[in-house]
């Protein structure tokens, strides 16, 4: 009886569930249940924490480890991934440079619109030192679609330096022994501070700012339609460093070297939720010493010669010091505003004392004069700047707003006087120029995203450019001992440079090629007046600016990449002034009014491989043709047979066809180095002074860096490079070559930093150059103080806590700075 009734029971209960489940059936319907769904999310760099474009992101089934869907990211390092179906997944991201990321137990439900997995972060290579120290050594360069990224905090051979002294130790960048920069053999470049303008020359800023100072070093040989097109050779961007945690942090370093040069920056910065805030200050006193040796030979029309020999002593040096401050503000998720400004002075001096030697073939009587040279440049300048970001949503779609303003003072001398044997001046000019210059920058840009693989971008851009130049010229006058104003040899010019821009740009992505094609029109109207003088020089024109850039990803580790862009260089205020300047007793100066600017044409195709666990070897090959080439030339002047008249000319075309490669290998745990090389076949041709020339020559440059990390905290690091001779319209540049040392010791956990740098070590580190015309064979030669000690002490202090983003949730946001 016991047994039957416990069968009915179960038997009941069997079918009580039969039916729930059957009318559980009854109300399913799987029309109406959701079977694709959108995974998104943002891919950004560990260290920098801004966005990584074109990553590649797969989703793998956890059933059978297939890789089932796969996009890549966008400018913004978004990624959307529509169409998956519910399931168990996990999500691969990786790019070239940075270690692959995995992403583990991600579960897509039916239902579920999206599936967000937030803020992934890769890591560009990591070290491990021992089991309890784990060091992250950041990658010297890496290499994005349109960039190349150099990190400056891996360089501790210019620590005590300027971005000059970093930028002597990156492929794409020659440095001479003045510090004058050029970029794959042009001086014709821009420089962006944090992506935005400044009014000072490339040279003048690049010398100022203190390596200490700077994050990293963006070069972009080939910009796209977006940036201004100015610039022969591209665009180097230097991102100055920010914190970007939340709480107090800050940095002081000094330092000092054997040839009396010494230094300090400070920078203060503090960040929460709401505001961040930044404010540093530096100053450098940059002294250096050196030896000259000239020869001019100058044929008159009868055949006759005139020989100048020289040689003496020259010193130089820069004082400059800066004030930066700025603050952001996040008045919503959506939106950042922020205000930046920058107060600074460049005063920069360079005195010689040459023994001159005089002789003419007539009569072959030899004079002898000591001839003394001052010059200064400087005075104060002033940068504001506004930026603000809107967001429409978090997939890209946002416009951005920037007003730029610079100005400054300026005030150069040049002071010349020549002594005789017993040391009684016999004559003298001075000349100065003074004025104010203003640039007026008022910019938009607009970002659509159309769809998963499409985007779309434009903008427009106007810029205002004033400036007056009052030039004043003093002979000696022996009477009186004082210096006597020229009227007749003084000038005021206003020179006025509107350009008003607009471009668009088009991007597609088709699992792993990555197209781009973009548009820029500029219309230009100049103007360059003489005061009083009844004198003016104008130019109205309008040109357009094709960009193309593409990339694929042939394999995990293999990547092609190719791009064309054509750029413009327009000659500057001091190439347009159209009278004499006195720069020396035998050296006078004059500009071109009507000088046109240069066009450039310029191709490049890089290929990358990664192979091993760190180790990277790139190559890029590239052509540049610049049309209507500017070129620095020198004639005998009219009104005297022994002074050489400089100025500049449009002289023809030149050609420039290269190859670049960087080899990067980490051969033990203590023990890497970076091998970089730039060959390239160099060819001007022209017409100057009705003499046709075609000269060409075989250039290459090589770098070779190794650090050594010695033990924990202590890293050694030594450089070597070498410039081999390259020609010009008139003449050649000899090559040169330097080795520089470093060492570098943590102490207190990494909070204090200690740097002895040796630069130029045996002493190699000249300058020679060669014109060589019909009437004129002149040759220079320069040697600077050498070797260059210096001791670097930096100290950093923080207060951070974790930062919370701005949905509440921790982890590392990115702002405004981080898009830079």
């Amino acid at each position: 009886m016991r047994n039957k009734i416990l069968t009915g029971i179960l038997m009941g209960m069997m079918l009580l569930s039969v039916s729930n489940a059957q009318q559980r059936r009854g109300n399913f319907d799987p029309s109406k249940m959701n079977m694709e769904i959108t995974i998104t999310g943002k891919v950004f760099n560990d260290e920098t924490k801004g966005p990584v474009e074109y990553a590649n992101v797969m989703i793998v089934s956890k059933r059978d480890s297939s890789k089932v869907y796969g996009n890549v990211t966008d400018e913004n390092g978004i990624f959307k991934i529509e169409k998956v179906r519910p399931g168990r997944y996990s999500l691969d991201v990786q790019f070239m440079g940075y270690a692959k990321k995995h992403v583990d137990q991600i579960m897509v439900r039916p239902n579920a619109k999206t599936f967000d997995t937030g803020e992934i972060y890769l890591t560009p290579e990591l070290v491990n030192m021992d089991e309890v120290i784990v060091e992250a050594d950041r990658v010297a360069v890496a290499f994005q679609i349109d960039k190349k990224i150099i990190s400056v905090g891996s360089q501790a051979v210019s620590a005590s330096g300027t971005a000059v002294d970093v930028l002597e130790n990156i492929p794409s960048v020659n440095v001479d022994i003045e510090g004058n920069v050029s970029l794959r053999g042009s001086e014709n470049f821009t420089v962006l501070v944090d992506g935005r303008p400044t009014i000072l020359e490339p040279n003048e800023i690049l010398q100022q700012l203190p390596a200490s100072k700077i994050e990293n070093i963006e070069i972009i040989t080939n910009p796209s339609a977006k940036f201004d097109p100015e610039g022969v050779a591209g665009i180097i961007n230097v991102i100055m460093k920010k914190n970007k945690l939340e709480g107090i942090s800050g940095i002081v370093s000094t330092n000092v070297s054997n040839n009396g040069s010494y230094g300090g920056e400070a920078m203060l910065s503090y960040r929460n939720h709401k505001y961040a805030a930044i404010l540093s200050a530096d100053y450098n006193n940059r002294e250096f010493s050196g030896e000259r040796t000239m020869e001019r030979i100058m044929t008159r029309g009868d055949g006759s010669t005139f020989t100048t020999n020289s040689e003496g002593g020259m010193s130089f040096g820069r004082d400059p010091y800066s004030i930066r401050g700025g603050i952001e503000y996040y008045p919503s998720d959506m939106d950042v505003v922020s205000f930046t400004t920058t107060f600074g002075n460049r005063n920069r001096d360079r005195d010689s004392e040459m023994m001159y030697e005089e002789m003419s073939s007539i009569d072959n009587i030899k004079t002898e004069y000591l001839s003394t040279d001052k010059s200064s440049r400087g005075g104060d300048y002033l940068g504001l700047s506004m930026d603000y970001q809107h967001k429409f949503n978090n997939d890209g779609h946002e416009i951005l707003g920037q007003v730029n303003f610079n100005t400054r003072d300026g005030e150069d001398v040049d002071l010349n006087y020549m002594e005789d044997i017993n040391e009684i001046i016999t004559e003298g000019r001075k000349s100065t120029e003074s004025g104010p210059s203003n640039d007026l920058r008022i910019k938009m840009d607009y970002t659509w995203p159309i769809n998963k693989t499409d985007k779309f971008e434009a903008g427009i851009q106007t810029q205002f450019n004033t400036s007056e130049e009052e030039n004043d010229v003093y002979y000696y006058n022996i009477l009186s001992g004082e210096y006597d104003f020229q009227d007749l040899f003084s000038h005021v010019a206003n020179y006025d440079k509107n350009i008003h821009s607009v471009y668009s740009i088009y991007s597609t992505a088709r699992g792993r090629l990555g197209l781009q094609a973009g548009l820029r029109g500029e219309y230009t109207d100049r103007l360059v007046e003489l005061i009083g003088e009844d004198e003016s020089y104008s130019i109205e024109r309008f040109d357009l600016f094709p960009s193309a850039h593409m990339s694929w990803q042939q394999a995990e580790k293999t990547q092609f990449m190719g791009s064309y862009t054509r750029r413009i260089h327009r000659p500057r205020g001091h190439y347009m002034e159209p009278f004499v300047t006195w720069r020396d007793a035998y050296t006078v100066q004059q500009g071109n009014p009507d000088i046109e600017p240069e066009y450039i044409d310029s191709y490049e195709m890089a290929f990358l491989q990664y192979f091993g666990n760190k180790n990277m070897l790139s190559m890029e090959a590239y052509h540049r043709k610049t049309n209507n080439k500017i070129e620095r030339v020198q004639s005998v002047y009219e009104d005297y047979e022994d002074v050489i008249m400089r100025t500049v000319a449009n002289v023809g075309e030149d050609y420039t066809f290269g190859m670049e490669f960087m080899l990067r290998m980490n051969m033990t745990k203590w023990w890497t180095f970076n091998l970089m090389g730039n060959l390239y076949d160099y060819r001007i041709e022209g017409e100057y002074d009705e003499v046709y020339f075609n000269n060409s020559s075989y250039n290459w440059n090589m770098r070779f860096n190794s650090d050594f990390k010695l033990k924990t905290g202590t890293t050694l690091q030594v450089n070597s490079m070498y410039n081999s001779p390259t020609v010009t319209a008139q003449g050649e540049r000899d090559g040169s070559y330097m080795v520089n040392a470093a060492i570098k010791q943590n102490f207190m956990k990494n909070k204090l930093t200690a740097t002895i740098q040796v630069r130029d070590i045996f002493g190699t580190g000249t300058r020679e150059h060669t014109t060589d015309t019909v009437n004129l064979y002149s040759y220079h030669r320069m040697e600077r103080e050498a070797p260059i000690i210096s001791l670097n002490l930096r100290f950093n202090f923080n207060n951070f806590k974790e930062k919370k983003s701005r949905n509440g949730s921790n982890g590392n946001g990115m702002d405004m700075d981080d898009e830079i």
